[in-house]
Parts: structure tokens; C-alpha cells; sequence
């Protein structure tokens, strides 16, 4: 896990060493890193770095600043420079140096279409509010017209803001984003991850001794059984799944759970038949569990109800989906529940929130924070990039989307992957509910199939290359 913070967060970090006079060594760490990003970028795809040519659109603060001093040292390195300032003024010193470099400073946009890179240094993480004209249909028109431009971001992309990953209509959409210090939570989640490109951060000295706003996971792991292991030891997963008219759920949610490596599944609901020919390994019926998937395929509201009394009052791990989302009133923290951008709507609607689904689309991290807070539980808004929000509002996200993932049954799918690992887990009890829906995510990414009985099948494997030796 890799630790997330906020733009204020960041600036919390840089206060001491501002004070301590280390403003200039921090923009020249950044710089370098910076430039160091831009060669690699353009030998990666040119060929070479001499004669190419790069723009960078500036403005008038310390973003502008990293991107004049990068200018520099790419024209000392051969490259054609020009830093096109977009407000007016710049970074005294930056653009001082720069110009020493020999690179061309101008306020016309011509160039910016012909660049071979474009660093994009107008707004950083303290900017807010939309962008304004005549700047904002100045990059609708550049964008508009490039056409598989290398573009790099100098600590966020204009538009986007770095602490919750909202984004302007005129947004730049960056290939690549380096930014500097620490991750910030904003460039990895929905719509903002989008514009952001592959991220990277460069070390510029900063620490921090606030509690991240959220954590990066990259690499999912699995408990691995041990010597000792046997099938309750393993885990046992009740499953309540599926109805006559979606008795698939019930397969897709047993099946990838029993494939993922609990110890034993167990099925209640109206699709038994079906889910003991597909998957014979699953035993029917009541009997003891440590962990419930819940929701899947639409199950009758009396079999819903009944699994998250005994959950509750058992305090045992659930994750909650589809269809009983609507029927919970009260939660454990040990819960994840985990609607799509319509049923959270759904979910805010039944507490006397007003919001559309397109307003969660764009701030899934508010609303998955505000559902957790009010809930009391862990809330995974599934999505282009999927949110999950700890009761503390703390998040956990991965760098993943899930195009590969678009298709019917792939939630069902997700969710019998994470019940079998919160059921697994409950042994050693040593991750969050949080954690192993992440990991859950990363599982489900992988194994991700052009349907979705192939990902519950492909997950066997994936599964077990991510096993933890015991």
C-alpha cells in the first residue's frame, strides 16, 4: 500500500522547509525530476531527445515555475524550447533561467500544436473553481485538434483537482503526471485518474505526520493456506444468491468464490439446483459460516433480511450488493457494501439526499465517504475506477479500470471474490474489511475475462499466483 494525501496535506509538508528558506532547492528537485521524465518520454518514443521540440504552457505560480526550470535543462540537452505563459506573468527566477537557456518565451499558442511534448505547468494542487476564458477554450482548441500528443502534467493536471479528482469540462488530459513529494488522493480517483495518464512521483524531501487521506494498492495478496489448514480452518463463506429470474448470480458468485480458495461455500437460496451441478464442491443449506455475500441475482427480501440479522448479530463480515443493498438499516464495520453509481444514488435517496447518478459519477469519493460516515461501514462504489471509503472517510483505491470488466455477471463475480477473502482472512483477522475488498478489486482485475463465467473461472489461477506462503 502507498500512502494518498491531499493538495493541503502537501502544502502542510512543505510549510517547515518554505520557512526554512528551501524554497528553491524544492522547485529544482522538481524541476530535475521533472526533465528527468521528459528525456525518457521522448527517447522512449522518438528516439531521441537533440531536435525534438517542446512547449510548455506556464503560468504564474510555483507549477510554472517547476516547468521554466525543466525548460532550461532540456535546452541545455538539445531541445527546442518555447514556454508559452498563459497568465500574464511567471515565476521570476524560472523564467529567468529559462531564457538564459535560450528558450523562446511567447504568449501565442501556434507552437502547442507541433510540440513534440507539451508540459502542462499552468495550475497546481492549490488551484480551485472552473478555468476560466480565455484559458479554458484555449486548451478545449489545442486538445481538440492534437492527436496522440505527448502531453506531461507537472503535479496535477489543469483541471483537475488533486484532492478528490473532480474535473473542469476543459480539463487537460495528460499522458503522463509527474508529480512531486506524495501520491495525491485526487489522481487516482474517477473522472480525474482519466486525465492523468501513467503517475509517477518524484522525492523532493517531504514527510508527513498527518494520517493519509487514503492508500494505493497495487498488488493484491491472498492468504495462503498452511500446513495445518483444513476446510473451516480455510474459511466458510455463506452465499445468498440469485431468483428465478437471475439464478446465474448464484453460479458466478459461488463459483468464483470457491475459486479464489475458501475452504467451503456455502449456498442458501432458489437457485440450489443449479449451483450444485455447476459448482459440486458448494454445499446447501443453513450451517455455520464466518463470512456472507449477500444480494447478487436479485434473492427474496425474507432470505435478505434473515442473512443480515444473523450477520449483525453474529458481527460477522458481509459484503452487500445488488439487491439487498435497499434492505440494509444497519451495519457492521466489518461490512462492505458495494453499489454501482445508480444504487448509491439509490442508498443517498433512502436518507433524504438529493443527488443524481451523473453527480456521483463525478465525486465518487465524496459519496463514498459520506455513505461510510452515515452507514457505519466500509461503502465500494464501483465504477471507471472504483472508490472505497473506510467509516473514517479514509480511502483505498487501485490504479486498475474496469473496461475489460463491463459486462453482466462481472459484479457478481467481485463479490464472490471478496467474500471468499474476508472469509479466509477471519482466522488471522489481520487485514480491514477495506484492504481485502482492494485486494478483491486487484484479484477480479487480472483474472478478468471477455465474460464473466470465464473471469469466475480464470480466478482459480490468479488466485493462488498471489498466495502469501505460510
Amino acid at each position: 500500500m502507498q500512502p494518498l494525501y491531499t493538495s493541503q496535506q502537501v502544502r502542510d509538508a512543505e510549510a517547515p522547509l518554505l520557512a526554512a528558506g528551501q524554497g528553491k532547492e524544492l522547485m529544482l528537485k522538481a524541476a530535475t525530476g521533472l526533465a528527468h521524465v521528459v528525456v525518457r518520454e521522448l527517447q522512449s518514443r522518438y528516439g531521441r531527445v537533440y531536435g525534438t521540440r517542446a512547449v510548455a504552457l506556464v503560468g504564474s505560480g510555483n507549477n510554472g515555475g517547476d516547468a521554466l526550470y525543466a525548460l532550461a535543462f532540456l535546452a541545455r540537452r538539445g531541445v527546442s524550447c518555447q514556454a508559452v505563459t498563459v497568465a500574464g506573468s511567471a515565476h521570476e527566477e524560472g523564467l529567468a533561467a529559462a531564457v538564459a537557456a535560450g528558450v523562446c518565451v511567447t504568449t501565442e499558442w501556434d507552437s502547442v500544436r507541433d510540440a513534440d511534448v507539451v508540459i502542462d505547468g499552468i495550475l497546481g494542487t492549490g488551484a480551485s473553481g472552473a478555468l476560466r476564458e480565455p484559458l479554458a477554450s484555449q486548451l478545449s482548441d489545442w486538445q481538440n485538434n492534437a492527436c496522440d500528443q505527448l502531453c506531461i502534467a507537472v503535479d496535477t493536471p489543469t483541471g483537475v483537482n488533486a484532492s478528490t479528482g473532480e474535473v473542469d469540462p476543459h480539463a487537460v488530459r495528460a499522458t503522463h503526471t509527474v508529480t512531486f513529494g506524495m501520491l495525491k488522493a485526487g489522481l487516482f480517483v474517477h473522472p480525474g485518474a482519466g486525465f492523468c495518464g501513467h503517475v509517477e512521483c518524484v522525492d523532493i524531501g517531504l514527510t508527513s505526520t498527518d494520517a493519509p487521506a487514503g492508500y494505493l494498492h497495487t498488488t493484491a495478496s491472498v492468504r495462503g493456506p498452511g500446513e495445518q489448514d483444513h476446510k473451516y480452518s480455510r474459511g466458510v463463506l455463506g452465499v445468498a444468491a440469485g431468483s428465478q429470474q437471475y439464478p446465474g448470480a448464484a453460479v458466478l458468485t459461488s463459483l468464483s468464490a470457491q475459486n479464489t480458495g475458501v475452504g467451503m461455500v456455502r449456498y442458501v437460496g432458489d437457485a440450489a439446483g443449479l449451483v450444485m451441478h455447476s459448482v459440486p464442491e458448494v454445499v446447501t443449506g443453513w450451517g455455520r459460516v464466518q463470512a456472507w455475500v449477500v444480494g447478487p441475482g436479485a434473492p427474496e427480501d425474507e432470505l435478505v433480511d434473515e442473512v443480515l440479522d444473523q450477520a449483525y448479530e453474529k458481527c460477522l463480515p458481509a459484503v452487500i450488493d445488488a439487491g439487498a443493498l435497499a434492505r440494509v438499516s444497519r451495519a457492521r464495520d466489518n461490512w462492505v457494501l458495494t453499489p454501482h453509481a445508480g444504487e448509491a444514488q439509490s442508498l443517498c435517496e433512502s436518507r433524504g439526499w438529493t443527488v443524481t447518478r451523473e453527480e456521483i459519477e463525478s465525486a465518487p469519493a465524496h459519496w463514498a465517504r459520506r455513505l461510510a460516515s452515515e452507514l457505519g461501514c466500509c461503502v465500494l462504489i464501483k465504477g471507471a475506477r472504483t472508490v472505497i471509503s473506510e467509516p473514517d472517510g479514509t480511502l483505498h483505491l487501485t490504479p486498475v479500470g474496469p473496461a475489460r470488466l463491463a459486462t453482466a455477471g462481472s459484479g457478481d463475480v467481485l463479490a464472490g471474490i471478496m467474500g471468499a477473502l474476508m472469509a479466509t482472512e477471519q482466522p488471522a483477522g489481520s487485514r480491514s474489511a477495506a484492504v481485502v475488498a482492494a485486494n478483491a478489486v486487484l484479484l477480479h482485475h487480472e483474472a478478468a475475462g471477455n465474460r464473466a463465467l470465464e473471469t469466475a473461472q480464470s480466478i482459480l489461477e490468479v488466485a493462488r499466483s498471489h498466495r502469501e506462503e505460510s
